[in-house]
């Protein structure tokens, strides 16, 4: 899939999630995704990096959680360096 402008995961899972982790929005692609312009994730929201590559010709703002569920049961932030 293909995002012609900026993408942005920010809202409310009500009710939370199963496990009660958190009460954002988690996005879970099947496929690979472009954005061809910002990608923003807010806080307490999630992206599950495990499934596909997501590709982002602008910038990132991370407030939330890089997660690979596939990977824990529990999230893990990851720290660009």
């Amino acid at each position: 899939m293909t995002i012609s402008g900026n993408f942005s995961v920010i809202g409310t899972n009500v009710p939370p999630d199963q496990i009660n982790l958190f009460s954002g929005v988690n996005v879970e692609t099947g496929s690979n995704i472009t954005v061809l312009g910002d990608l923003t994730i807010g806080v307490n929201d999630a992206w599950d990096c495990s499934d596909s590559i997501t590709w982002v010709v602008g910038n990132t703002a991370l407030a939330g959680l890089l997660w690979d569920k596939d990977a824990t049961t529990a999230p893990t932030t990851l720290v660009a360096t």
